[in-house]
């Protein structure tokens, strides 16, 4: 029969007590969050809601990460796949409890790849397709928050500061997948009275101007989403610098112009009404933390539309002020075109 030496059993103590630390740690270390942003800081709308998240996470005791994906400065397929590849060998790597997934890019080249995965919780936020899109709406896993567009309250900002006659408008973006969801948004609704004259999705800056001047002969109104991919050339990875682009439209177009996103008036516009970003920031980090700390699970707290729209307004000495779009005074948008400059419609 074998004898152990003294040693033999010391080792085998010490190599014992390891495992148990090891496994012990394992379970008592803090709930690990990894926030994949699908931008970067430079996109007002990223900024603002990344703003809410830290917030709230900021103050649990969990190991957080953040990881930007950065897909709007990097827009083609290869960046876009090549981001997501990061992202999941990050998650395989740090083994995360939760991933919370902020737009869409986050979730076509990241999230969707854990739908009904039994080690990790989706929370999303500011999805713009259909979840159903990604197989979140029966998924065991997955919780969020839809980002929509408060179309029946621009309807009655349009019809209101267009005088009869003239109550048509026209849409302009940038080509992404999101501008193309937009543009479905906006063909599916139903604008009656007003008219709806179409949505033009450009590449270029010379494609842009040229869809500017064009509307000038049809619409009364440019109504404008996303243009951060802009090009500067069809054979150039430039973008151009989204006040650029709006400084040169308000230049060169005679009609009223808003946008559909707060970040509009802080690249240079004057009215801009949609989403808070900072609503879906504060929603996506409270779910983390009913996740983790109130014992209830993603299906239980489900799928929800955003609810909280404001007007944001430059004013006379540049400043920016913001309301909730519920409590809409119109006579406050025509002081502001009418301190602006802009073109008033009679």
């Amino acid at each position: 029969m074998l004898k152990l030496s003294k040693a033999h059993w010391s080792f085998g103590l010490i190599m014992l007590f390891l495992i148990l630390l090891l496994l012990f740690w394992i379970g008592s270390r803090p709930p690990r969050v990894l926030v994949i942003q699908s931008y970067s800081l430079d996109y007002p709308w990223t900024a603002d809601l990344d703003q809410a998240i830290h917030k709230v996470l900021d103050q649990k005791p969990y190991e957080t990460h953040w990881l930007f994906m950065d897909t709007k400065r990097n827009p083609d397929a290869a960046s876009k796949q090549a981001a997501g590849e990061k992202a999941r060998a990050l998650i395989e790597e740090w083994e995360p409890e939760i991933i919370l997934t902020v737009d869409d890019n986050a979730q076509e080249y990241v999230a969707k790849h854990y739908v009904d995965n039994e080690d990790i919780q989706i929370v999303f936020s500011g999805v713009n397709k259909d979840p159903r899109t990604y197989g979140y709406t029966n998924a065991s896993n997955v919780t969020g928050l839809r980002e929509r567009l408060d179309y029946i309250n621009i309807k009655s900002l349009l019809f209101y500061l267009l005088p009869a006659g003239q109550r048509n408008f026209i849409h302009i973006s940038d080509n992404t997948a999101s501008s193309q969801g937009r543009r479905k948004e906006l063909e599916a609704f139903n604008w009656k009275p007003l008219e709806f004259k179409g949505s033009v999705q450009v590449t270029t800056f010379d494609e842009w101007k040229q869809a500017i001047k064009a509307a000038d002969k049809i619409a009364k109104v440019l109504v404008l989403t996303q243009y951060h991919t802009i090009l500067r050339a069809q054979d150039s990875n430039e973008r151009v610098p989204p006040s650029e682009i709006i400084s040169w439209t308000q230049k060169n177009s005679k009609l009223l112009m808003i946008g559909l996103f707060i970040f509009h008036v802080k690249t240079g516009g004057t009215i801009a009404v949609g989403p808070n970003p900072q609503e879906h920031g504060y929603d996506a980090a409270n779910r983390v933390i009913a996740l983790l700390e109130k014992n209830t699970t993603p299906r239980a707290l489900g799928i929800q539309d955003n609810k909280d729209f404001i007007l944001f307004m430059r004013n006379k000495d540049d400043s920016i002020s913001k309301r909730s779009l519920e409590k809409l005074d119109l006579s406050i948008i025509y002081d502001a075109y009418a301190l602006m400059g802009q073109k008033r419609l009679e």
